[in-house]
């Protein structure tokens, strides 16, 4: 626990992932494996005292996030042909998120399967057809300040309109698809698909067809491969976003039709190349108090430069020019989405010495965020706090540049039954202060970035039998 000396704040940061693992063979044609895995994120502001101009904080202000898994993966090749594939996992989602008296729990306890056939129909023709299967039961709690008209600017978390719902409900989404790859002829693969998804919320069903193509145009060894993808892809609504109080009723599933050209090349025998350009149009997004009037734009190219693995040595270096645009109904303009980011370069590469010991590196530089200013607080008296001026248009200012060095090495040891692998691994080695947001004084005339986490050292240990 961190306590800042005078100020009547406490912070209780606590993180901890784990993962396990076991895998039979049941005979030279099939295979089980059973994992378990999961992680927890807790952190929280412990305040002894609420401010004058936010009375209702007071308490605890804090987060905690989390999941596990239990997972069973059965394989099985049935003949020379044909390949069975089944898997099954259970286990449970939680957020906690507490803002003085406001709150929001959502606890979810998801089950999902999925059984997939691989069968060769002919020599180069193999098709894959399955059945996934989603079943969530939930239970959601939530109090906050009532969601602004269409059109609004939220009031702020202070504000004394705070309404309350809880909730227990279950969501299912059955699917099926198939899909074949086909190889005409030497250096084509051709991937034509189709899925069917059936959503609770919505009561619809989605029709998803997709279709990639590849096609090499010099052989190895500098191989140079085009490649072209366009396909279809449906997200449901989310529970709060269908919820009575606080969500949007009618909505229907979100539409992003994909495309994609780009090609790769082979550079030596250990680097090849990758320049992808791509387009996702938006269709059908969810937007607070109008419904599925929403809809977008995202577009850019991407670069990829990959040294494959060697005995020593493996990395690459990643790079993404991208624009990303939302329209809330037809006939508003085009704004910059909240998340987008213009620049993403991520550059990393492991090294082995020796001797178990193994050495990694990973850079990362970012744009930030956009965000939405706010200025000239005045006092609400019928909301007993200090409401702001927010700018127009929301979301056309951008966070400082985020850039980080993690650092990683690994130590194993082998012994007859098996080996055991200790790693330390520190995030933001350098320590900058990358900015999470913005934060205000109580009448919005000061401001001050909220620092991103600082310098985070771990230390893990993995046993493999």
């Amino acid at each position: 626990m961190l306590t800042a000396a005078g100020a009547g704040v406490s912070v209780a940061p606590v993180y901890y992932d784990y993962q396990a693992m076991a895998e039979k063979d049941l005979g030279k044609r099939s295979s089980i494996r059973f994992a378990v895995f999961g992680s927890d994120d807790l952190f929280k502001v412990l305040l002894k005292s609420a401010s004058a101009s936010n009375p209702q904080l007071a308490g605890t202000i804090g987060s905690h996030m989390g999941f596990f898994r239990v997972q069973a993966l059965y394989r099985n090749k049935l003949s020379d042909e044909t390949e069975l594939r089944a898997v099954v996992a259970a286990g449970a989602d939680y957020v906690d998120f507490d803002l003085g008296d406001d709150y929001l729990h959502l606890a979810t306890y998801p089950v999902s399967g999925r059984v997939e056939v691989a069968q060769h129909l002919q020599k180069h023709l193999i098709m894959n057809t399955g059945v996934d299967m989603i079943y969530t039961p939930y239970q959601v709690d939530v109090r906050f300040p009532a969601p602004p008209k269409a059109g609004q600017p939220p009031g702020g978390p202070f504000l004394n309109n705070a309404v309350q719902t809880s909730s227990t409900d279950t969501l299912y989404q059955p699917a099926m698809y198939s899909e074949f790859e086909a190889q005409p002829w030497v250096g084509t693969r051709i991937v034509p698909g189709l899925r069917i998804d059936y959503t609770k919320n919505t009561k619809s069903w989605d029709v998803q067809p997709r279709l990639v193509v590849r096609q090499d145009v010099t052989p190895s060894p500098h191989r140079t491969t085009i490649k072209a993808g366009v396909g279809i892809y449906m997200q449901p609504p989310q529970p709060q976003q269908t919820d009575p109080v606080f969500g949007t009723l009618g909505l229907v599933d979100e539409r992003s039709t994909q495309y994609d050209v780009g090609v790769e090349r082979e550079l030596t025998q250990h680097v090849d190349m990758t320049i992808d350009s791509f387009y996702k149009q938006l269709d059908y997004l969810t937007q607070q108090g109008l419904g599925s009037t929403g809809s977008g734009d995202i577009y850019g190219v991407e670069t990829l430069i990959r040294y494959k693995p060697d005995e020593r040595f493996f990395g690459w270096l990643a790079y993404t020019l991208s624009r990303s645009e939302r329209r809330i109904q037809p006939g508003a303009p085009l704004q910059l989405f909240q998340f987008d980011e213009t620049h993403i370069l991520t550059v990393l590469g492991s090294y082995r010495l020796g001797r178990g010991w193994e050495i990694g590196a990973r850079y990362r530089l970012t744009s930030g965020y956009m965000y939405t200013p706010e200025s000239s607080g005045f006092y609400d008296e019928n909301a007993g706090t200090y409401l702001s001026q927010m700018a127009n248009p929301p979301f056309g200012s951008r966070l400082p540049l985020f850039q980080s060095l993690d650092i990683r090495v690994d130590k194993t040891w082998k012994y007859g039954w098996g080996k055991i692998s200790a790693y330390l691994d520190v995030l933001n080695v350098f320590n900058n202060g990358n900015v999470d947001g913005i934060s205000y004084n109580y009448n919005f005339t000061r401001t001050s970035y909220v620092p991103d986490l600082p310098f985070l050292p771990s230390l893990g240990i993995r046993v493999e039998n």
